[in-house]
């Protein structure tokens, strides 16, 4: 079994995606007409992890008013940052997944696939099959505050000077726990979590929009290697305000 290779790339391009999905079920589902029985209506598993950065005003609407009740959409928040109130706008069906511990992601998978057995032994059904919520890992969804971005974590981009090959520096803010309190005291500060290596279609997968976000490199602390050259520093501030 070869594993597939799959692409990497930041921004959440959700009206995006919306446009391409439409376009599958058009050319992928078939319709029932007087010569032959079309598809059952398709189910759908949308999982996002952050907040729509292109304008999904229209693509919303479109999917409302023309496949919202010939779709079963089952829309998966991953994390805190994921926009709940986008996702609502699509469908009643909307999970919240929160990683706790090693080996939540795979349940999850496991969970979907479950689901899709569910949802295909009751084609042509007019009710669809309760999801089970008995897995601690994926939950239906309250209303909560949405983030337009994870506060906890600081992603950079950077290129070798050597190789002039791309990477991914992450940094991750660490949870304080005061003793005698039942609340963590999230501090100005955000330490190394790794480094690693990417493509260039790294950025052909991304959001080209400009989220203004800054952070001050003094909050981050820990500098990694480079992981194309080996170089001890992987962090380094040219003039013009980019990363090498």
């Amino acid at each position: 079994f070869n594993p597939p290779r799959l692409p990497v790339g930041g921004g959440t391009s959700l009206g995006a995606a919306l446009r391409e999905l439409t376009v599958q079920i058009d050319t992928q589902v078939r319709k029932t007409t007087h010569e032959a029985k079309g598809d059952w209506k398709p189910v759908v598993y949308l999982l996002t992890d952050g907040r729509p950065t292109d304008d999904t005003t229209a693509e919303v609407k479109r999917w409302k008013d023309h496949y919202a009740s010939k779709v079963n959409l089952i829309a998966v928040g991953l994390g805190p940052s994921a926009d709940l109130n986008t996702l609502r706008q699509l469908t009643e069906n909307v999970m919240l997944f929160t990683e706790s511990q090693e080996g939540d992601f795979t349940r999850i998978i496991k969970w979907i696939t479950a689901s899709v057995t569910a949802h295909s032994r009751s084609v042509g059904d007019d009710k669809q099959p309760e999801l089970s919520q008995t897995e601690y890992i994926v939950r239906l969804a309250k209303d909560e505050p949405v983030k337009a971005y994870d506060e906890n974590c600081v992603t950079l981009t950077g290129r070798c000077s050597k190789t002039r090959r791309p990477y991914l520096m992450k940094y991750e803010r660490p949870p304080a726990r005061i003793s005698g309190l039942d609340f963590s005291l999230n501090l100005n500060s955000f330490n190394i979590a790794g480094c690693y290596p990417i493509d260039e279609d790294y950025f052909a997968w991304s959001d080209a929009t400009a989220t203004g976000l800054q952070v001050n490199t003094s909050e981050l602390h820990g500098v990694p290697g480079c992981p194309h050259c080996g170089n001890a520093s992987a962090f380094a501030l040219c003039s013009c305000g980019k990363l090498l």
